[in-house]
């Protein structure tokens, strides 16, 4: 589980609390470590689910990619910039996933491509190529080149065609 700094203890208990048998740990560094050496280098059996921050996804992505098995991303908007190290990570997490969930509470009020780079961090390719997508579903706004900004043509259209595909629910 993916989360913002200040939600790691809630998700954390709020698991153990609908399934108080779960071992759940948080990520407490930025890079990998062993989650099966417990204390006094005495064996335990690895957590059922591990809980980090956005910004230690780039550290442990590796470690866990193939291990984790369901990713869910919570605040999932901090994915609308592409490139940066907790994207690529976040990613890296999602190739090896069965189930992968994006949960947020906050619309995306941006430019049309962080839409774009949500959706393909979530579901690889499935929008097709960014240039595809824009061409599909935005209108340029400004800039050039990599400058360039975009917002969707319609708004309302693309939310029907996420629901309509089962990428998204919507809570009314």
């Amino acid at each position: 589980v993916v989360v913002m700094t200040h939600l790691q203890r809630q998700w954390a208990a709020e698991l153990v609390r609908f399934i108080p048998d779960l071992r759940v740990h948080i990520a407490k560094l930025g890079t990998a470590y062993s989650l099966t050496a417990g204390q006094r280098g005495k064996g335990q059996p690895p957590p059922d689910v591990v809980v980090m921050n956005y910004h230690k996804v780039a550290g442990w992505a590796e470690a866990l990619a193939g291990w984790a098995r369901s990713v869910v991303f919570d605040e999932v908007q901090e994915l609308r910039h592409a490139g940066s190290a907790k994207y690529k990570g976040c990613v890296h997490l999602v190739e090896s996933a069965n189930i992968v969930m994006g949960l947020s509470g906050t619309p995306i009020y941006g430019f049309g491509e962080e839409w774009f780079n949500v959706l393909d961090a979530l579901k690889p390719r499935w929008l097709g190529t960014r240039d595809e997508y824009l061409r599909e579903w935005c209108t340029h706004l400004k800039g050039e080149g990599e400058k360039a900004k975009f917002k969707l043509r319609d708004p309302a259209a693309f939310g029907s065609y996420l629901y309509e595909s089962g990428v998204m629910l919507r809570r009314t």
